[in-house]
C-alpha cells in the first residue's frame, strides 16, 4: 500500500467504532467489543505476562515497552467489518496487481506516533531476532484477549452454550470457574446465566492462560529470560500443557460455533457486495490523477477504511436503494453491559 496515502487512512481513534466479531452500528442494539478495548485488553494481559516473566528488568525493558506499545497499535489498519472487509479489499487490489493488508498500517502509525524503533520492526512482524521476546508475548496476549473476550460475548448474546461439551469441560474453564467461584461477588446460583458471571468466569480464564506461560531457559541455572547482548533470548517460551491443547479447542469451538454461526454469516454474506459497491462508485468519481490504475485504487481503499461500518452501509444503501439486513443475535434480550453491574456493585449505583 502506497505510503503516500497512509494519512488518508482512518485515524486510530475509528478503532472505536470497529468492532471484534459483530458490527456494532448494524446490529440489533447489542452490547459488543470494539477493537479500542480489545487493543487495551491486550495491553494489559501483555503488561502481565511481561511481569510473570519478570522482563522488566534493565537488560529486556525496552522490549516490554515495546510489547505494550505494539498491543494497542496492533489492529490499527482494521478495515470496516474486521477481516471479512480486509479480504473483500485485498480481493478488488489484488484485480489491480496490489494487495491489501491491515498490518501494512500499524507501523506507520508507529512511525507517526513517534514509538521506538522496536516497537516499528515489532509491527512489521518481521522475524528479527532484536523484536523476538516482544513479539512472542504480543502475540500470546494477542491470543489470549480474543479468545476470552470473544467466548463472553458468544456466550452472553446466545451464539454459544457454556454448557456445551466442547466449552464446559475444558480443564481451563473449570479452573476458572473455581477462581471465579471463591470470589465473593460472585452470584452463587445463577453460574453461567448472570452476565456478572461470565464475566468474572472469563477474566478469571484469562488469568489461567497467562500464568501457563513459562519461560524455558537454555541454561538450567537460568530463572530469568535474558538476552544477550540485547538481542537474542537465552531461552524459549511456552504455554505449558494441556493449557495449550485446550486453548487450540476452544479457539475451534469459537471458530465452528461461534463465527460461523448462521446469524453472522447471514449478515457477512452482504460484505462483499457493500464494498465493492461502493468501491466502483467512488473510483468512478475519485478526482486524483495519476497514470497508475493501481494507485488511485489503493486510495479509494484507503478511503472506505476511513468509513465507519454505518457509514459504509448507509452509503450501499443510497447508491443502490437495498436495505442491508441487521446482524442479530439468538437472544430477545439484550443482557446488561458487565461493566455497568460491575460498577453498580462496587459504587452500589441503582441500575
Amino acid at each position: 500500500m502506497s505510503e503516500h496515502y497512509f494519512p488518508r487512512a482512518r485515524l486510530p481513534s475509528l478503532m472505536r467504532e470497529r468492532t471484534q466479531v459483530i458490527p456494532n452500528d448494524v446490529s440489533e442494539g447489542l452490547i459488543v467489543t470494539q477493537r479500542a478495548k480489545h487493543s487495551a485488553h491486550v495491553v494489559t494481559i501483555g503488561e502481565a505476562i511481561c511481569l510473570n516473566l519478570q522482563l522488566y528488568t534493565a537488560e529486556n525493558v525496552e522490549h516490554a515497552l515495546a510489547v505494550s506499545d505494539a498491543c494497542i497499535l496492533h489492529d490499527v489498519g482494521h478495515p470496516p467489518f474486521g477481516h471479512k472487509g480486509e479480504s473483500v479489499l485485498n480481493e478488488i487490489l489484488n484485480g489491480y496487481g496490489g494487495d491489501f493488508n491491515h498490518g501494512d498500517f500499524a507501523p506507520e502509525e508507529a512511525r507517526r506516533q513517534g514509538r521506538s524503533d522496536l516497537t516499528v520492526l515489532l509491527l512489521e512482524a518481521k522475524r528479527d531476532e532484536e523484536v523476538q521476546v516482544a513479539k512472542i508475548v504480543h502475540d500470546w496476549a494477542d491470543d489470549i484477549s480474543w479468545t476470552t473476550v470473544d467466548l463472553e460475548e458468544g456466550v452472553r448474546l446466545g451464539y454459544l452454550d457454556f454448557n456445551q461439551e466442547g466449552i464446559e469441560n475444558l480443564g481451563i474453564v473449570q479452573e476458572a470457574v473455581k477462581l471465579a467461584e471463591e470470589l465473593p461477588i460472585y452470584r452463587h446460583g445463577e453460574k453461567y446465566s448472570s452476565t456478572w458471571n461470565l464475566w468474572l468466569i472469563t477474566d478469571k480464564l484469562s488469568n489461567v492462560l497467562i500464568d501457563s506461560i513459562v519461560f524455558k531457559p537454555k541454561n538450567i541455572d537460568q530463572k530469568v529470560p535474558k538476552l544477550s547482548n540485547g538481542t537474542v533470548l537465552n531461552g524459549s517460551f511456552l504455554m505449558v500443557e494441556p493449557v495449550n491443547s485446550e486453548l487450540i479447542v476452544l479457539k475451534e469451538v469459537l471458530l465452528n460455533e461461534f463465527y460461523a454461526h448462521h446469524l453472522i454469516n447471514d449478515f457477512f454474506h452482504q460484505v462483499p457486495e457493500i464494498i465493492k459497491v461502493v468501491f466502483e462508485n467512488r473510483i468512478r468519481n475519485f478526482g486524483l490523477v495519476s497514470e497508475s490504475p493501481l494507485e488511485i485504487a489503493e486510495a479509494v481503499c484507503l478511503e472506505i477504511c476511513s468509513l465507519t461500518e454505518l457509514e459504509l452501509v448507509l452509503e450501499y444503501q443510497n447508491l443502490t436503494g437495498k436495505t442491508v439486513e441487521l446482524c442479530k443475535a439468538p437472544l430477545r434480550e439484550v443482557p446488561v453491559n458487565p461493566g455497568s453491574e460491575i460498577l453498580a456493585e462496587m459504587f452500589r449505583f441503582d441500575l
